[in-house]
């Protein structure tokens, strides 16, 4: 439920106004000559009209300081730190660098003070003998969206095992707040497994509601949903099979997918992200436990 839940899964560091995000084989940030070791790992401005805003409340920091705590009658702590790498205390701009016969040429940078960084953390709790569970959590995020303004928002859920049916449900609620208003997005879903012969029947659903807020696009289909169904079986205590088939039904305004990528109504990979496309996946997969 990824793809909906989260409003995509990404990866990164901080946001920063002051470089580019030119890391890459010949790239260059302006003023640095390729690989800026701090500016070379920093994200874009963080927010898009599309829907698909940038960065979701899943997350995954690029880097950070992090805790877990022990196992404590079912109950375990997770905290992380994203520092601020890319801080900066003048705002001066950056004026375009010429190009050299090993340095291409560095485009003009408007300069901003900033101290962007994000914190995130959560509880977990299983008990009645692992059949329950349950948990929360929450990130803020300091001058993504815009400078002098935190974004945050939250995540909870849980889930029971009656036997005949394992049920699982989770709610999101995160605001951005970039300079052109706040910006909401809700997502939810659930999902259950139901025991059948040697494997289990598996299904989801899942809803991403369209974007609220005083910042959200006037293009504002932004909602999606997507359905999972599917069977897994077990062809040894380690090794199962399944197979099954999803499908993402996209708002005019929005362009989820399962990839970085999204395909054109042709089917076809494009480089421009489609909004409004709905897509279907027929899937067979193996799971090995070494």
């Amino acid at each position: 439920m990824t793809s909906i839940i989260g409003r995509r899964e990404t990866t990164g560091g901080a946001p920063s106004r002051n470089c580019g995000n030119l890391s890459g084989a010949g790239g260059s940030v302006t003023g640095y000559v390729s690989p800026a070791p701090i500016c070379g790992q920093a994200d874009p401005v963080n927010f898009s009209a599309t829907g698909n805003l940038g960065y979701p409340l899943w997350r995954r920091f690029g880097h950070s300081l992090f805790y877990e705590s022990p196992v404590f009658e079912g109950f375990q702590v997770k905290v992380a730190y994203l520092p601020n790498e890319t801080k900066s205390t003048v705002a001066t701009a950056t004026p375009a660098t010429p190009a050299t016969t090993t340095t291409p040429a560095g485009a003009a940078s408007a300069g901003a003070i900033e101290n962007p960084s994000a914190w995130s953390g959560s509880i977990t709790w299983t008990g009645m003998g692992g059949r329950a569970r349950a948990f929360i959590a929450n990130m803020r995020a300091k001058d993504f969206s815009a400078v002098g303004n935190t974004d945050s928002g939250y995540t909870a859920g849980g889930g029971y095992d009656f036997g005949v049916a394992n049920v699982g449900v989770t709610y999101e609620d995160y605001t951005y707040k970039p300079a052109a208003g706040d910006v909401k997005a809700k997502q939810w879903g659930a999902g259950v497994a139901v025991p059948l012969g040697p494997g289990k029947i598996g299904a989801s659903y899942a809803k991403a509601k369209k974007l609220e807020g005083s910042g959200a696009p006037a293009a504002n289909d932004t909602g999606a949903k997507m359905w999972n169904l599917g069977y897994e079986w077990a062809l040894s205590k380690r090794t199962a099979l399944g197979f099954g088939v999803a499908k993402i039904d996209n708002g005019a305004d929005v362009a989820f997918s399962w990839t970085g990528q999204t395909l054109d109504n042709r089917g076809v990979t494009s480089g421009v992200v489609l909004s409004g496309v709905d897509q279907t996946n027929i899937f067979v997969s193996m799971r090995h436990s070494f």
